[in-house]
């Protein structure tokens, strides 16, 4: 029988400028429950798609809608947070998480440790994989992306 398992995290995801997240990463990654003013995204995804999404700003690719975004929105981090359960037999194997594209650079906690640092994962679209077993828990696990533009 086997048992490797694969989730894909790709629904369940918030979004939040950093301008207004208070805390840092190590706590972002440890929150059971982020506000409801974080906004509801699917990964992949770029910031702005997730903004129009969410009725923000219009489709910017429509007459002149992209002249009515800010692009000061984008020169600071922006921060993902998503959660998800484990089961006991899943906890206990090898866990791989596997990023594919993020744009420009990151952090990324899990469950309150920095699993992987802006000088790790730095470049356009820049795939990576992580061994994330000894950060993993049985139960909740909470992942918070802090997205760094160039």
């Amino acid at each position: 029988m086997d048992t490797n398992f694969n989730i894909k995290l790709s629904g369940n995801w918030r979004l939040q400028s950093s301008e207004k997240v208070s805390f840092p990463g190590s706590e972002v990654s440890t929150r059971k429950h982020i506000s409801n003013d974080w906004l509801p995204a699917h990964v992949p995804s770029t910031v702005l798609a997730t903004l129009v999404e969410n009725g923000i700003y219009k489709e910017p690719y429509f007459g002149k809608n992209l002249e009515n975004i800010p692009p000061e929105l984008f020169k600071v981090p922006w921060w993902y947070y998503t959660d998800f359960d484990l089961s006991d037999e899943q906890a206990e194997k090898t866990v791989l998480l596997s990023l594919d594209g993020v744009n420009y650079k990151a952090n990324v906690w899990l469950n309150g440790e920095l699993i992987a640092d802006n000088n790790t994962i730095n470049g356009a679209f820049r795939r990576t994989k992580l061994n994330v077993s000894d950060q993993i828990k049985s139960g909740r696990n909470i992942l918070a992306i802090e997205v760094i533009p160039p």
